[in-house]
């Protein structure tokens, strides 16, 4: 028998050997772990999703969630320009491809939406131990 010919990749439709999710596509992050930030361009390890047809095409998720949202979700005032993670993916699959996830944002309400979450992370969690104190209590 012959070998078996490659089949696409679930993602970015790329040929696997097995048809399931190639290498460049898998999550490289784990929930305890935060992706690296590239050497040259400063951006995390998942920017190459945004890249997908299935996210960026014409009939990709972000025209389709700013056909759903044409109005910011936020303000309600200004046009959408962003199709918005409402849970953070950080390289997620699921979570980056979920429709129900997605929201339309102005240009504005996402750059303040982005500088909470990034203002957060840096935050310890309450009630954590960080050189031996606990933070988060006045």
């Amino acid at each position: 028998m012959g070998e078996r010919p490659p089949v696409a990749c679930r993602v970015c439709g790329t040929a696997t050997s097995d048809g399931t999710v190639c290498s460049t596509c898998k999550p490289k992050a784990t929930t305890d772990q935060q992706p690296k930030e590239s050497k040259f361009s400063g951006k995390k390890e998942w920017s190459h999703l945004y890249n997908l047809a299935r996210w960026c095409g014409k009939n990709g998720l972000r025209a389709a969630t700013l056909r759903r949202y044409p109005i910011c979700r936020k303000c309600g005032r200004l046009p959408s320009t962003h199709a918005d993670h409402v849970i953070p993916h950080r390289g997620n699959l699921t979570l980056f491809f979920d429709f129900k996830n997605l929201q339309g944002l102005c240009e504005s309400c996402h750059s303040a939406k982005t500088a909470d979450e990034i203002r957060d992370r840096a935050k310890p969690p309450v009630n954590c131990l960080v050189n031996g104190l606990v933070a988060g209590q006045g």
